[in-house]
């Protein structure tokens, strides 16, 4: 029996010595198979590390921000009247002297502007040449009622002076026409 343990006794240490080198390739397996959380947060990490060092390289060479101030002289460009601008006539950078032209806008709806002023200009002359030659028919019908009031004024004088030389050589009928053609030419140059 002391054989046999001892026979057995190497066949423990023996298969105790496989399965401590079982152990020992497991605990090595594990050590190289890496756990996917763990990976899974490296790559994370290292891909916010490169991503943070770009920015701040990125920053340095073309910064940016929305609160600039500007540190220099700042010239407002502002046309007198507002439209579309068709042309440019300088470029970044370039220098500017006093009564360069710096932008050209669109010129139809002034020329349009022009030419609508014009038509009205025409307008308002015609009209007032209308009124001129109605102001003159005015004078004229004027004229005309004052010749008829002097006439009829001269007329209704006469029948006075012969009512009052002789009462009867004229009828009450050729009075009153005279008085109605007085009456009337009165009527018409205020009217006129």
């Amino acid at each position: 029996m002391s054989k046999k343990k001892e026979a057995e006794m190497p066949k423990d240490a023996s298969t105790q010595n496989e399965v401590k080198g079982e152990g020992a390739g497991a605990s090595e397996e594990k050590k190289r198979k890496i756990d996917p959380v763990k990976l899974f947060t490296y790559t994370i990490l290292s891909l916010c590390l490169i991503i943070f060092i770009w920015h701040v390289y990125s920053d340095r060479q073309t910064p940016y921000t929305d609160q600039a101030r500007i540190k220099g002289l700042a010239i407002p460009i502002a046309p007198r009247v507002s439209g579309y601008i068709t042309k440019i006539n300088v470029r970044l950078h370039s220098l500017v002297k006093q009564g360069d032209t710096i932008f050209q806008i669109d010129k139809r709806p002034f020329a349009m502007a022009v030419k609508s002023a014009e038509a009205k200009l025409d307008n308002t002359a015609q009209q007032v040449g209308a009124r001129t030659a109605t102001v003159k028919s005015a004078a004229g019908r004027l004229g005309m009622a004052k010749a008829q009031l002097d006439r009829a004024q001269r007329n209704y004088n006469r029948v006075q002076t012969v009512l009052k030389e002789n009462p009867g050589a004229l009828s009450m009928s050729d009075r009153d026409q005279a008085e109605t053609s007085l009456s009337q030419a009165i009527e018409q140059v205020a009217s006129a």
